[in-house]
């Protein structure tokens, strides 16, 4: 019965060395407890934790190498062979586990990895993939690319625009700007021995690929759109932030994978819906939005009162009206 089984926790193939130790008060370490408590999960979280040697911090090209090796020990402990390994470290200092947690491991154990483009995680991902295929669900990984912020706006308000149909034709790009594409390009997707391997650049751009690929509901993806519109706006993300537009292309591609009943009907994604009609609304790329606006007073109406009263002042004024707005009017709870 699912609803007696635990998920499995979470595992860490780090290329951190046991000296400097990821510690259970750490951020990442606490944000995975609070979605395991907020879930009905309290025991759910990090648990295991792999790390590198100092062989690793000399050698850099060694890293992709390491983590495979330590997933092979993964792959021994989640199987149930305890006892035998030397490298792994419980952040709960425990080897209790909840009836939920032993009743999931006695199933066959596949793995989702999810690394990045710039820590040779990609070669980690098809070592797993050439050695244990039938283990491997999926590989993604997160795109790192450093370009200025001003060539991240201008290439993600092009992307916007191709895509909208009474959108102009934006000028012709400048070299540099072409150069900054190439780095910038999200790589092709692809699969190796039927594992699929998936790029992405921000959480809604993973969970559009994991509904599409079955690994995830689009009631989880929908959460996962409520928590990051939630995450930047808690931060206080500025206006003038690619990272906005990155979350709008994203969540753009995705709605394509939600089911329309849910678009219509679900209150905090209608909310965060409206957080994004309003960052197109400020960045001048309303045409990019492929839906109608599903409220056309209220918050919206309000923003744009607020954009005609800073048009006098400078632009830091205008995105201090907009940063003022997002605290005030347009909290989105968290899932």
């Amino acid at each position: 019965n699912a609803a007696t089984e635990d998920p499995l926790a979470v595992a860490v193939l780090t290329a951190r060395i046991p000296q400097t130790p990821l510690k259970p008060d750490s951020r990442v370490c606490r944000t995975m407890r609070e979605v395991g408590k907020r879930n009905g999960f309290p025991s759910w979280g990090i648990e295991t934790i792999l790390y590198s040697s100092l062989k690793q911090w000399i050698f850099q090209d060694t890293k992709g190498q390491k983590k495979f090796e330590n997933f092979s020990l993964l792959r021994d402990l989640a199987g149930g062979e305890r006892g035998t390994a030397t490298s792994p470290v419980s952040l709960s200092g425990t080897s209790k586990e909840t009836k939920g947690q032993k009743k999931s491991r006695q199933k066959p154990t596949r793995f989702i990895w999810v690394g990045d483009t710039g820590e040779l995680d990609l070669q980690t991902g098809e070592m797993m993939a050439n050695s244990f295929p039938s283990d491997m669900r999926g590989v993604f990984l997160h795109h790192v690319c450093e370009i200025p912020e001003y060539a991240r706006r201008q290439l993600l308000a092009r992307q916007l625009l191709e895509k909208a149909p009474s959108a102009p034709a934006p000028p012709r790009p400048s070299p540099a700007l072409v150069r900054a594409k190439k780095e910038w390009a999200l790589p092709e997707d692809f699969e190796l021995n039927r594992v699929p391997f998936l790029h992405f650049r921000t959480y809604l751009g993973a969970a559009s690929k994991a509904v599409e690929k079955g690994l995830i509901s689009p009631a989880a993806a929908a959460r996962v759109v409520n928590a990051a519109t939630a995450e930047m706006i808690e931060r206080r993300e500025s206006a003038e932030s690619s990272k906005w537009l990155d979350l709008l292309a994203d969540f753009r591609d995705l709605r394509r994978r939600l089911p329309t009943r849910m678009l219509k009907r679900d209150p905090d994604l209608l909310k965060s819906q409206k957080v994004f009609e309003n960052v197109a609304s400020v960045s001048g790329l309303t045409q990019a939005l492929p839906w109608p606006s599903v409220d056309g007073g209220g918050r919206a109406a309000s923003l744009e009162n607020i954009l005609d009263s800073s048009k006098r002042g400078s632009r830091g004024k205008q995105l201090a009206a907009f940063d003022s707005f997002f605290s005030s009017s347009s909290q989105v709870p968290p899932p």
